[in-house]
């Protein structure tokens, strides 16, 4: 332990996305010891109201604990999530706090410039960390060298995967940034010459628009969809899923696809966020372009059609997960970020 003292500002614990899975993943790891660290959680999914009592709660908090902290580790992203930490954020500059901007996203950097909030908080920021190096021209400060590239870490996992005739896709379903439309229309093509396989979707959101586009491309009887899913029912589709689809246009560096890749689940993806800077094309999984229908059923045939190709992925999705997406390569570059801050005077 040392007398340095670290305090997170992110999301609820009670969330299920990348910012609370990350948090939760320096909670179980020396860090949380070592530097003292406190969750100060000051966002939820809830009602409006909820929202709002819930971000109170947080700056309310933030007024007593903040002095109390050397460093000050936001989880965020541009647009709303920044806003309702930026109370918080100005507090920890008038403490004068070494403070660390931890950006979970990726392809929306791209078209956040004008976001004056944004840009005082990299520029005031003492480190900025991103989910790859593509993002370090998108950050809008002038010494680039506080911007350092930090990737989400992939589970640690106990059960292998045991394979069953699905492809599995899970996803908030937004078509502009999951591009689901591609999905379905993917999927029939698979379907003229692999009628026994199916297809797992898994989310929720744009449900009606999902099932209008399953019901035009006719695949009503191939495509399984579930619903939200959670907790150990997600963790068996994944034990079981022969590979996993992802077609999104705009991420940062998916959690599923890291779940996926730790689980020995093939991935058939595209190019989006950082994921060119991990995945390499038939190694460790196989790509196909944005928008293209085609493409990715040729990706998937490929995979149901060449076993040794399966395997092949596997082991090497599986040596990313294990060595530089490992949980402990994670919170190892975290600890040196902190000790550089910490340390500099």
């Amino acid at each position: 332990m040392t007398n340095h003292r670290v305090l997170i500002v992110g999301d609820s614990r009670k969330m299920k996305g990348g910012v609370s899975t990350v948090i939760k993943t320096m909670e179980n790891s020396y860090l949380w010891h070592k530097y003292q660290c406190r969750w100060l959680e000051c966002q939820i999914n809830a009602s409006k109201w909820m929202k709002v009592l819930y971000l109170l709660r947080g700056m309310l908090l933030a007024l007593f604990v903040v002095p109390r902290y050397q460093v000050i580790h936001f989880h965020t992203t541009p647009g709303n999530s920044i806003r309702v930490q930026f109370g918080i954020f100005v507090y920890a500059l008038m403490w004068r706090k070494h403070i660390i901007l931890h950006l979970h996203v990726g392809n929306q950097l791209m078209h956040a410039q004008n976001d004056k909030i944004f840009a005082f908080c990299c520029q005031k920021a003492d480190a900025i960390v991103t989910l790859g190096e593509v993002w370090r021209q998108y950050i809008p400060v002038a010494d680039k060298s506080k911007v350092h590239v930090i990737y989400n870490p992939a589970p640690i996992v106990s059960t292998p995967c045991v394979p069953q005739k699905y492809f599995l896709f899970a996803a908030y379903l937004d078509i502009i940034y999951k591009a689901y439309d591609v999905l379905i229309k993917g999927w029939a093509v698979v379907a003229r010459t692999h009628p026994d396989w199916k297809l797992v979707v898994c989310g929720a959101g744009e449900v009606d628009n999902l099932m209008r586009f399953i019901r035009e491309e006719g695949v009503d009887a191939s495509v399984d969809f579930r619903g939200w899913v959670d907790g150990e029912q997600k963790k068996q589709l994944f034990e079981h899923a022969y590979g996993y689809i992802m077609t999104s246009v705009l991420e940062g560096l998916p959690m599923s696809i890291l779940e996926s890749l730790a689980m020995g689940v093939p991935v058939v993806t595209t190019p989006v966020g950082s994921l060119p800077e991990i995945l390499e094309n038939g190694k460790n999984a196989l790509i196909f372009d944005f928008n293209d229908a085609q493409g990715m059923a040729e990706c998937v045939i490929r995979l149901i059609d060449e076993n040794t190709l399966r395997r092949h992925l596997v082991d090497g999705g599986q040596q990313l997960a294990e060595g530089r997406l490992s949980v402990n390569c994670f919170v190892n570059q975290v600890n040196e970020l902190y000790l550089s801050l910490v340390n500099e005077k």
